[in-house]
């Protein structure tokens, strides 16, 4: 049975909705910093404190209170048992929750931004009482518990932030992850900041007592501690690993029985294997399919991480050169470590039932497995043949036992070595399979026409919703994106291409 949500917008619907979605959350923080301004600025309550130092304050006060929304909310989108669980209910269809991470990155920019102003503020405050009272600036700044307190937190966050950049994750992900946990450091200084009553008023209250910080904190903080002892009660549940497979290119298959798991298909798990690290989760999308009784993952070779974790299993970086047969790489009795298992979790592909037509698209070496629909078209891009090789017994049964139903679209952009090359120009068509891959599919060399390609499906599904699921490389998520925006016929008529990609 094909299902779909009660509303279902088109992409260009869409498309409007998360730019409205941003406007609306930049228009509330430029209404919440601008209206404390004016309260502020006009008040009678802080006249004495402004005499001395000016619209410092106001400003340092506006800018507190966005940083105290922001940081009460940036913990709620990376709470994933909260989020998987919301994302099957009727909100989302109001709120983007596979944009999770999107959102959290949003709003820690808004951070980063109002932290400078607000710092930058209170550097001039601590300049004018300087000249007006005992204290130097320099003692306000650093020694006083205002100023202490905020640069505490103000290194914290450019810690956090300087490693949470894209190049520096992707290639020393370590480093990101036990960076971005200097949060505990960064709400440890803003607890207290503000219960030191750095501004106080000309007359009692002069100020609230314990600060304003804690009463936006506690809901997202209680909600993350929570999510934390559900993460850590569920993965201690018994985990083991049935199976390692060693494909060519440096590619570990670990197939893992858990009690008490029960996956959808597009569902994605943490991993932590304790030989390895006792405090690192890194995220693997499922390749096996809900039936099989076990989840498997497929693990490339390519960082400090991933390679302990071969070795853990038994697998040398040795092995890992050699083209070996999938079989001849399964130790399902060997020692291997334990292994921790988080999830699983719900992701964008899980919507592939809305949809009657899939195109399942894949940037680089790795592929998922999806369940039956009415058609299914996958396009997979990768710069060197052994890649397919992962995969290959899967999608020759595919393509044996769902010949109408799967087309396998393989793109080869890597240079060829000489005894592929020979293998082409010698092989013999008659036999109906592709040279370098052997299935019945072509190989095609270069990158993909995507405008060929949608053009294809538009003919041949008319007045239908098509479905567009990616993962992989963000410069092809955005040609993907783009693509389907462009495709999809206007008016609510006609064929509409949504797009859905990976996001953890």
């Amino acid at each position: 049975m094909i299902m779909k949500p009660a509303t279902i917008m088109t992409p260009l619907q869409l498309h409007r909705t998360k730019r409205f979605r941003f406007l609306l959350f930049v228009a509330s923080q430029l209404y919440l910093f601008f209206s404390t301004f004016y309260t502020y600025h006009f008040g009678t309550r802080f006249t004495i404190v402004q005499t001395l130092v000016g619209d410092g304050i106001a400003t340092a006060k506006s800018a507190a209170a966005c940083l105290n929304l922001d940081c009460g909310i940036i913990l709620f989108p990376v709470c994933r048992t909260l989020i998987s669980k919301l994302r099957v209910t009727f909100l989302s269809n109001i709120i983007p929750f596979d944009k999770n991470i999107t959102f959290h990155r949003y709003v820690a920019y808004a951070i980063v931004f109002f932290m400078w102003v607000h710092c930058t503020a209170h550097y001039w405050n601590y300049r004018m009482l300087g000249l007006a009272t005992t204290h130097s600036a320099e003692w306000n700044a650093l020694i006083s518990g205002p100023g202490l307190t905020c640069q505490v937190s103000t290194l914290a966050l450019f810690l956090m932030v300087t490693s949470a950049a894209e190049r520096v994750r992707r290639a020393h992900h370590e480093v990101f992850w036990y960076t971005h946990h200097l949060f505990l450091v960064f709400f440890a200084g803003l607890l207290p900041h503000g219960a030191f009553s750095f501004v106080k008023a000309n007359k009692p209250p002069l100020c609230s007592v314990g600060g304003n910080f804690w009463k936006y904190f506690v809901g997202g903080g209680a909600m993350y501690m929570l999510e934390r002892v559900v993460r850590e009660l569920r993965a201690r549940r018994e985990t083991k690993i049935s199976k390692v497979i060693l494909h060519p290119g440096k590619v570990l298959e670990l197939q893992i029985t858990k009690r008490s798991a029960s996956m959808r298909a597009g569902q994605y798990i943490w991993l932590q294997c304790p030989a390895v690290s006792p405090v690192q989760w890194h995220p693997f999308t499922l390749t096996s399919a809900p039936q099989e009784g076990f989840l498997s993952v497929h693990v490339r070779l390519v960082g400090d991480w991933t390679i302990g974790l071969a070795k853990a299993c038994g697998v040398t970086l040795t092995d890992a050169d050699k083209k070996l047969e999938p079989q001849l790489g399964a130790r399902a009795e060997a020692r291997v470590p334990r292994i921790l298992v988080d999830g699983p979790y719900g992701a964008a592909s899980e919507d592939w039932m809305r949809y009657e037509v899939l195109l399942c698209a894949r940037g680089g070496e790795g592929m998922d497995r999806l369940a039956h629909v009415k058609q299914l078209h996958f396009v997979w891009v990768c710069r060197e043949t052994a890649a397919f090789e992962w995969f290959h017994t899967l999608l020759r049964t595919i393509e044996t036992e769902f010949p109408d139903l799967v087309q396998i679209h393989l793109y080869l952009t890597g240079a060829m070595k000489p005894d592929q090359i020979t293998n082409v120009m010698i092989h013999d068509a008659s036999s109906g399979r592709d040279a370098l891959s052997g299935l019945q599919s072509m190989t095609y060399y270069g990158r993909p026409s995507w405008d060929t390609i949608f053009t294809g499906l538009k003919a041949s599904y008319p007045e239908t919703d098509v479905g567009v699921f990616f993962c992989g490389p963000k410069i092809l998520s955005e040609t993907l994106h783009r693509a389907c925006n462009k495709h999809t016929d206007s008016g609510g008529a006609g064929v509409r291409f949504y797009y859905n990609k990976e996001n953890f």
